[in-house]
């Protein structure tokens, strides 16, 4: 007789068939230790193993299949639903290959307004050739003084609002601002900074 797998041991097992792994997904899709045990699977199909990227992200890039994706499509990390990415971008450690992906992501005047968006990736997006993601960038709370000095230099005027505006730009660059060639810029400084001489 064959012995009965607990749902959580058939979510694991090698021997699971990927149309029973969708089924166990489906049939509990309220038990998250389920699901985790899904996501780790090799034979979860790939739809199913993205959207569980979204809840367990760090189970999706160690997952196995994650790197056949990869393989099959290198663009995968630029065409990921935004909600994965963002996950993505969340994790104590971001290889290069997902921030490279992440950099081209049509979302990335999003990726750049997203408050828990991480330092590393706002540096790789302050050099973005759209001025909307550098502009957002320029206002994030998470961008850092170097980075701030950096943008006051940016062509764009909305740009340089932004830093002009923004609470953690150093006097030095705000001195700067205060000189700008565009009246914008000059304006937003003496309304944020006025008391700054």
């Amino acid at each position: 007789m064959k012995p009965v797998l607990t749902p959580q041991q058939e979510a694991v097992s090698i021997k699971t068939s990927p149309e029973r792994l969708q089924k166990l997904a489906t049939l509990y899709a309220q038990d998250q230790e389920i699901l985790k045990a899904v996501a780790t699977n090799p034979s979860t199909p790939s739809k199913l193993l993205l959207k569980l990227g979204a809840k367990f992200p760090q189970v999706l890039l160690d997952n196995p299949m994650f790197d056949l994706l990869l393989l099959e499509n290198p663009n995968l990390i630029s065409e990921i639903n935004i909600v994965i990415l963002k996950k993505l971008l969340k994790l104590k450690q971001i290889s290069e290959f997902i921030l490279e992906g992440a950099a081209r992501h049509k979302d990335r005047i999003e990726l750049a307004k997203d408050q828990n968006t991480p330092l590393i990736f706002l540096e790789i997006l302050a050099k973005d050739p759209d001025a909307q993601v550098r502009s957002n960038v320029a206002s994030h709370r998470n961008t850092s003084e170097n980075l701030l000095e950096y943008l006051a230099s940016d062509q764009d005027v909305q740009v340089r609002c932004r830093v002009a505006s923004h609470p953690k730009t150093p006097k030095r660059i705000i001195k700067i601002l205060a000189q700008d060639t565009d009246a914008k810029v000059r304006h937003r400084i003496a309304f944020y900074h006025f008391h700054i001489k």
